[in-house]
């Protein structure tokens, strides 16, 4: 039996437990017990969907740390969260280097600087931008931003969900944003914030997967967002067909940018605008997408395949089965009014033909202010049909009762 390792599977681990389950191969869930112990992770550890789970303490060297795996019988090891990259790299060196991305350029797939600058070098366009490592506006950046084009976006260089996301009209908000900057996020230090140039155009996410350098296709989904509190907030995503224009287009793009950061084993979720000027990858993250599995949920339905499929028929060199397109959707539901989250009420909207799944994203009795981030989402509203109009149709009547208050 072929057993596969996650490295922190913190992002979706539902999927990636029943994905290899599916295809008779056994799970290792391995944690750093550094995350175990983060309270603002709790929400995200489930060791006890996986057939096996490893613990990694801080003191661990590498050798007891391999020795671990090699003793579940570890084959293949893969990256998990956002901010364990590294420890993945310097691992799978040691355990299968054929599938190892270099420990080198480990930074340049979470840190959007590091990112950035190996995309120049390769040259890829990216948005203006400029790194700022303290909470004063130097006066040589202040006078370059002088003549740049406003708005322009702060936000922490190692972050992800919006987290830390502040949009700036002028200067002068811009000094007034680094002095309320976070110095952490669930737990992880933020060393410094990117200021870049607001990109105009259609946002898209894509997941991809990469074995041996050769890339492949996962989903390509397109964003609408709603402003919250000065902050850009997710309302839905909609499915790409795999045969429209913009996905070729797209993951021509992507395989470059996935070549310039040297990812050549696992999966990515890149977020990224297409804009008259081209297209910008804006979030490189070397992980599945998140969403709590809404994401992996909605690729299943409206593509006929798991981004869990891609990964078990490239460890078995089987070819993928032809794209099935159905149209498919995630929506956000949001709290519109501070208050104490109740129960979902599911069985209002369960009965909608393209309904799929409904999963909740927060602990019933929270109380709950207007969203300023991404991961204040209530719940998450997976819906899938043949007829696009009957997704627009359920997609109204369930914002309207999400306007009434009437979901939870």
């Amino acid at each position: 039996m072929i057993t596969v390792a996650f490295i922190d599977p913190l992002i979706s681990p539902e999927a990636i437990s029943s994905g290899l389950k599916a295809h008779g191969m056994k799970s290792v869930g391995v944690y750093q017990t550094q995350h175990i112990q983060n309270p603002e992770l709790q929400d995200r550890i489930k060791q006890d969907i996986f057939d096996e789970v490893v613990y990694i303490e801080s003191d661990d060297s590498t050798e007891s740390i391999l020795k671990k795996l090699k003793d579940k019988g570890v084959n293949f090891l893969f990256n998990g969260y956002d901010t364990s990259c590294a420890l993945t790299d310097a691992l799978a060196k040691q355990l299968h280097p054929e599938f190892a991305n270099p420990l080198e350029s480990s930074n340049s797939r979470f840190n959007k600087n590091f990112a950035q600058a190996q995309l120049i070098q390769a040259g890829i366009p990216v948005p203006r931008h400029a790194e700022i490592l303290t909470e004063e506006l130097s006066p040589k950046l202040e006078a370059e931003l002088a003549h740049w084009h406003f708005p322009v976006i702060l936000k922490p260089s190692d972050s992800y969900a919006s987290a830390g996301y502040i949009e700036c009209e002028n200067i002068e908000q811009v000094k007034k944003g680094l002095k309320s900057r976070l110095s952490s996020i669930r737990g992880h230090e933020i060393r410094s914030y990117i200021i870049q140039e607001k990109l105009i155009g259609q946002e898209y996410a894509i997941d991809t997967f990469s074995l041996k350098g050769q890339h492949q296709l996962v989903h390509l989904r397109k964003y609408e967002k709603e402003y919250f509190t000065g902050v850009p907030i997710s309302r839905r995503t909609d499915s790409i067909a795999p045969t429209h224009p913009d996905c070729q287009r797209i993951f021509q793009y992507m395989q470059t940018v996935l070549d310039a950061i040297e990812l050549k084993n696992g999966f990515c979720h890149t977020e990224l605008f297409v804009t008259a000027n081209g297209i910008f990858a804006i979030d490189i993250n070397p992980r599945l997408p998140g969403s709590r599995n809404s994401s992996c949920l909605l690729a299943k339905d409206s593509w006929g395949y798991s981004h869990m499929d891609v990964l078990c028929n490239a460890l078995l060199e089987k070819s993928m089965p032809a794209k099935k397109f159905q149209p498919g959707s995630v929506l956000y539901l949001q709290n519109l009014s501070p208050r104490i989250i109740g129960d979902i009420q599911t069985q209002k909207i369960s009965h909608l033909p393209s309904f799929k799944k409904c999963i909740p994203n927060v602990d019933k009795a929270q109380m709950m202010s207007l969203p300023n981030k991404l991961t204040d989402t209530v719940a998450f509203v997976v819906l899938c049909h043949s007829e696009l109009n009957q997704i627009a149709e359920d997609s109204q009547f369930i914002f309207d009762l999400e306007k009434k208050l009437e979901l939870f």
